[in-house]
C-alpha cells in the first residue's frame, strides 16, 4: 500500500476487524524493536492485562501497566492502534483508534547484518538486502510501489559479504538465464532450487 494511504488503510482494517489491536505501517524493523521493548515493559499481552484490571485485588497495578503501555506506543512511529480501557478483554470497534505518523524510510545502513559468520550456510539461498525499492513499475513486485530507491553503504556490504571467498558458485546455466530477460522472482527461485539442489522450498 503506497505510503500516503496506509494510515487510512490501517485505520479501515482496525474498524472492520474488531480482533485485531494494532496494525505497523510502512518499514517495520525500528517500529517492531520498539513495540517489542513496550510489550516486554508491560510483561503480558494487553488482552491479558485489561482482564486482570477487571479484577479489584490486582486492579490499580493493571491499571497502571496499562497506561503506561499506551504512553509507550504515543513514541512509536508506523502504529495504528486501537486504545483498550478496563471495559472488558474483548475489542471494540468503537474504541478510540489512534494513528501514530510515518517514520522517514530508513538509511539502509543501520540494519544489522544478521549473518556474521556464513559457515554452515554451502548451498542456501542467504537474504541480503543491499538495496531497497525499485524505479520500475512491475505490477507483481511490492517494491515499487513507493518509487525510490535506496542503498546499504558500499563499504558495508564489502565487509559483510566476503567476495574472495565462494560459498557456492551460481550455475552457468542461470547466468545465461538472467541474460535472456528478466524473470519474475517466482521463476527465479525455481530454477534457482533446480539448479542448486536446495534441501528446502525457498518460495
Amino acid at each position: 500500500v503506497p505510503r500516503d494511504v496506509q494510515p487510512r488503510v490501517a485505520a479501515e482494517l482496525l474498524r472492520r476487524e474488531t480482533e485485531v489491536l494494532g496494525v505497523m505501517k510502512g518499514e517495520g524493523e525500528e517500529t517492531f524493536a520498539a513495540l517489542l521493548h513496550a510489550y516486554g515493559a508491560l510483561g503480558s499481552t494487553v488482552r491479558r492485562v485489561v482482564r486482570e484490571a477487571s479484577v479489584p485485588e490486582a486492579g490499580d497495578t493493571a491499571v497502571s501497566a496499562l497506561e503506561d503501555f499506551w504512553r509507550k506506543l504515543e513514541g512509536i512511529a508506523n502504529l495504528t492502534y486501537r486504545v483498550c480501557g478496563i471495559a472488558g478483554a474483548k475489542a471494540d470497534p468503537d474504541m478510540e483508534i489512534r494513528d501514530q505518523p510515518l517514520r522517514p524510510v530508513m538509511d539502509m545502513s543501520r540494519i544489522p547484518f544478521l549473518y556474521p559468520n556464513l559457515k554452515g550456510f554451502e548451498h542456501r539461498i542467504v537474504y541480503y538486502e543491499s538495496s531497497r525499492g525499485c524505479p520500475f513499475s512491475c505490477s507483481y513486485c511490492l517494491s515499487s510501489i513507493d518509487k525510490s530507491v535506496r542503498f546499504r553503504s558500499l563499504e558495508l556490504v564489502k565487509q559483510e559479504l566476503d567476495d574472495t571467498t565462494a560459498y557456492f558458485d551460481i550455475p552457468q546455466e542461470i547466468l545465461d538465464f538472467y541474460k535472456m530477460y528478466r524473470p519474475s522472482p517466482l521463476v527465479r527461485a525455481y530454477c534457482l532450487e533446480k539448479e542448486l539442489n536446495t534441501p528446502v522450498k525457498i518460495y
